[in-house]
C-alpha cells in the first residue's frame, strides 16, 4: 500500500482487506471507498445520529451513497468483496434481499415492481440501468448492497453490532468519497472516545492495479488518537 513502509497507528489493523472493482462497475459508479471498524460501540454513541448523518451526506444520492454493514454474524459479510454490475435480463436468478424488506427476491422483482411503488425507493430506483445494476457483492455471491437505492437487511446495522463496514461510493469524486468516509469516522470516534480499530480496505481494479493508494490515509487515524 501507499504506507507499507510506515509504522502504522496503534488504532490500525495491519492486514489490508480487499475490494475487487470490475471494468463494467467502474464505467458505471467509479468511486468507493471503505473501512472495517471493529470496537464499535452503539451504547456509547447513539446508532440513530450515525444513520441520520449517512442520510445528511448522501443527499438525494446522485453524486454519492454510503452504507453501514454489520459483519459479526457467522453467515455475514466474508471478503474479498466484489463491486460489479447485474443485467436483470440476462441475470434472472440474481435476488436481493432490501432493507427492512422481506426477501430474498429476484432483483428485477425490486426494481420493476415494488421499488416503484416505494414512495422513500422510488426516486432512487429511477436512477438504475437494468442492464447495469451497480452492486456490492459478498464473497458468496449474495448482494450487500443495490446502488444507490438500498443496502441489504442481512448485514443491517444494529444496537449490538460491534464491527461495521462504513462505505462510501459514487460518481463525484473519489475525495468527496474520502470526506465523507472520514466524517463517518470521526463521528464515531467523538460519540465513542476510544476503543475503535480500523481496518483499512483497498480496492482492486481489472487490471489488478489499485492497491497502491489507500484510503483514508494513515494521517488521519493517526489524528484521532
Amino acid at each position: 500500500s501507499d504506507d507499507e513502509s510506515s509504522a502504522l497507528p496503534a488504532n490500525v489493523l495491519k492486514d489490508l482487506l480487499t475490494v475487487h472493482m470490475e471494468k463494467a462497475f467502474q464505467q458505471a459508479r467509479p468511486y468507493w471507498v471503505g473501512v472495517l471498524v471493529h470496537g464499535v460501540d452503539f451504547g456509547k454513541v447513539s446508532l440513530e445520529s450515525f444513520l441520520q448523518l449517512q442520510l445528511k451526506l448522501q443527499g438525494n444520492r446522485r453524486q454519492i451513497g454510503i452504507g453501514s454493514h454489520d459483519v459479526a454474524p457467522a453467515d455475514g459479510i466474508q471478503f474479498p468483496l466484489r463491486l460489479t454490475t447485474k443485467d436483470c435480463a440476462a441475470d434472472p436468478e440474481v435476488s436481493f434481499h432490501p432493507l427492512f424488506e422481506e426477501g430474498p427476491r429476484p432483483l428485477s422483482f425490486w426494481l420493476r415492481e415494488r421499488w416503484p411503488q416505494d414512495q422513500s425507493r422510488c426516486n432512487y430506483a429511477k436512477m438504475v440501468d437494468e442492464t447495469r445494476v451497480a452492486v456490492l457483492e459478498n464473497r458468496d455471491e449474495r448482494l450487500i448492497s443495490v446502488y444507490p437505492v438500498s443496502n441489504c437487511g442481512w448485514t443491517a446495522t444494529r444496537p449490538d453490532t460491534r464491527s461495521c463496514l462504513v462505505e462510501v461510493s459514487g460518481v463525484a469524486s473519489l475525495e468527496r468519497c474520502d470526506c465523507a468516509l472520514r466524517d463517518l469516522l470521526q463521528f464515531l470516534h467523538q460519540g465513542q472516545g476510544e476503543g475503535l480499530q480500523f481496518q483499512r480496505i483497498q480496492v482492486v481494479d481489472h487490471k489488478g492495479r489499485g492497491g497502491e493508494v489507500v484510503l483514508p490515509h494513515l494521517d488521519f487515524f493517526e489524528e484521532l488518537l
